[in-house]
């Protein structure tokens, strides 16, 4: 119902909350009036049918003073001059109330209303009770035409045209604050979508970068192994080159961590062992596309620089009870290495994963060491309620 109303104009959405307004008033107050009437406690007011066809008879002044209301707003200029017509506004109403009330009693009594009624009519404002055509109040009270009478039913009228201005106004504003939030979200969200696709380009030439200097290491003691190298860096390009958007599914991440460390693996052959499993019921979790390679990188970097004659890094990821998901990366370090924490990481590509973690999900993951082992670590990222392809 609340999305419905904002999808309506200014002028509709007035439209619709006055008459809804002003539809409640009138049933209410021919409810109230019809109650009092049946138990004898209030003979002299107007019966439910006289209420009712006084407010049919004021929808279109009812409409015209709403939209002459908002036409004259409350400008910061020339305010004194529109609370001026505010008041007039409210002082026609009030007495076009009373006699639309006049009349609806006449055509419920007479069935027509000729130029002697509206002349009693007129007359009957000034005080003076009704004779002739129109028929004469009730006689327990003799005052229904008096002036106070008068100024009672258009002071009720005023203050229900009152409430309803504030109504329309507080919908109008609240419709344009949604509006402005959606508009700031938007913004936000393109803003961290941007930061997080900066983020990833920077990854970009400094994978490349490491890379190549494997490459260049290599080239000398085994060119053969250089060549290999390059063919699957090539690949590698290619493959993250295709992914070039802002999410992929872990299954594409495993992909690219695999060769990457099959790339790794050529220049130490006899020590980097990988084991890297199928990601099984979390495949087709999306997370920000390059997710994982800087971390593998960093497993397998530390994990040949411990000086361990065998180096494992490991690969891990299924899916958690809460719909989340939970990804460890092992590897081998020296027994004394202290891991640094992410999120002031001196490294460029752990500290760039924790920005990129909470440009994406705020802070709703986790991302923390573990340590099974003197000789070894995991990285364990816990991710919230993820997002399938």
């Amino acid at each position: 119902m609340l999305g419905w109303l904002l999808t309506l104009s200014d002028g509709a959405l007035c439209a619709v909350v006055a008459a809804a307004f002003w539809l409640f008033s009138a049933t209410n107050k021919m409810l109230v009036r019809g109650t009092l009437l049946a138990v004898q406690q209030a003979p002299f007011l107007a019966t439910p049918q006289q209420y009712g066809l006084q407010y049919l008879l004021m929808i279109p002044v009812l409409v015209l003073v709403h939209y002459a209301a908002f036409r004259i707003g409350l400008p910061s200029r020339g305010r004194l001059v529109a609370i001026a017509k505010h008041i007039g506004l409210m002082i026609a109403l009030g007495l076009f109330a009373r006699l639309a009330l006049d009349f609806a009693y006449v055509l419920l009594n007479h069935g027509d209303v000729d130029m002697d009624d509206c002349r009693q009519i007129l007359g009957s404002w000034l005080g003076r009770p009704p004779v002739g055509a129109l028929p004469t109040a009730p006689p327990a009270a003799p005052h229904v035409y008096s002036p106070l009478m008068l100024l009672s039913t258009g002071l009720d009228i005023v203050f229900q045209y009152l409430i309803a201005l504030a109504l329309i106004a507080g919908v109008l504003g609240w419709k344009r604050y949604h509006a402005a939030e959606q508009a700031r979200a938007r913004v936000a969200l393109e803003a961290e979508r941007a930061r997080g696709m900066a983020l990833r380009r920077q990854l970009d030439p400094h994978a490349l970068f490491n890379t190549l200097n494997a490459v260049a290491a290599t080239i000398k003691p085994s060119p053969q192994t250089a060549i290999t190298m390059i063919a699957a860096l090539g690949d590698l390009l290619r493959e993250t080159l295709e992914q070039d958007r802002e999410l992929s599914t872990i299954a594409e991440e495993f992909s690219i961590a695999d060769r990457y460390l099959q790339l790794y693996a050529l220049r130490f052959p006899d020590r980097l062992h990988i084991a890297i499993d199928e990601p099984g019921d979390c495949a087709n979790v999306l997370v920000p596309s390059l997710l994982l390679q800087p971390l593998i990188e960093n497993a397998a970097l530390h994990g040949v620089e411990s000086g361990a004659t065998r180096v494992d890094v490991t690969l891990q990821a299924h899916a958690t009870g809460n719909g989340g998901v939970r990804i460890a990366i092992g590897n081998t370090v020296q027994e004394d290495a202290e891991m640094p924490e992410p999120a002031s990481s001196p490294g460029i590509g752990l500290r760039n994963t924790w920005n990129r973690l909470v440009t994406h999900y705020a802070r709703t993951f986790t991302l923390r060491w573990e340590r099974p082992t003197r000789a070894e670590v995991r990285l364990v990222l816990e991710l919230p309620g993820a997002v399938r392809s």
